[in-house]
């Protein structure tokens, strides 16, 4: 799987002025950990480290990790961010969803299912997975039915 057909996914939910794509490492000076702080918590860590892991991530011949972001162009600001996280098995690789965040001022726009709906084609077409899972507060779990997850005890699936 390559880059560039994780990016062909995501060109289809992109507009003139918001574009939806995979993480870059210039996304730390676009407010990707200020979106992030609207998590229940997500540390603050430094460029260098940024860096660090960015470039340890992306040398990675096999995929285990895709992040991505919505940004709004003008303002080269990051709105939303979500991750999917691969765990590979013999049966079929499960991809857990992480990280689902729109930034203070954008919630209710509807950023947190375009994330997931992109995650969701990324993890289950792109990456070959035969489920996706995901917890989430109780609160949240009717948000994630509406997009086709089915919640088992504390978890959310989308099967294949």
């Amino acid at each position: 799987m390559s880059t560039g057909n994780l990016k062909a996914s995501l060109d289809s939910l992109s507009t003139k002025q918001y574009t939806c794509r995979l993480l870059e490492l210039g996304d730390y000076d676009k407010m990707y950990f200020e979106c992030l702080s609207n998590l229940t918590s997500s540390p603050q860590i430094s460029r260098e480290d940024f860096q660090k892991e960015f470039q340890l991530q992306s040398k990675n011949e096999i995929i285990n990790s895709v992040h991505i972001v919505i940004e709004e162009v003008e303002k080269k600001k990051i709105v939303a961010a979500g991750s999917v996280i691969i765990e590979r098995n013999i049966v079929g690789n499960v991809g857990h969803i992480e990280g689902i965040v729109a930034a203070k001022g954008e919630q209710g726009k509807g950023w947190g299912s375009k994330i997931m709906k992109a995650l969701n084609k990324i993890g289950l077409e792109n990456l070959g997975c035969i489920k996706l899972a995901l917890y989430c507060k109780p609160s949240n779990t009717a948000f994630y039915e509406k997009l086709g997850y089915v919640a088992e005890g504390d978890e959310c699936m989308m099967r294949k």
